[in-house]
């Protein structure tokens, strides 16, 4: 039997990162991201981290 409190939180499938970041227009265009979107990282998106 499963149990689920108040304020649990369950996961399942992949792991998943939150980032949250104040960026400039330029940067969104630069890796073809959309504001207020969210993704899965690809190769392309690895330098981002860097910025």
């Amino acid at each position: 039997m499963l149990i689920v409190r108040s304020g649990s939180l369950m996961g399942m499938g992949n792991p998943l990162l939150d980032v949250s970041a104040e960026v400039g227009q330029e940067i969104l265009d630069k890796y073809s991201v959309k504001l207020d979107d969210a993704i899965l990282a690809e190769e392309k998106h690895m330098p981002l981290y860097q910025e």
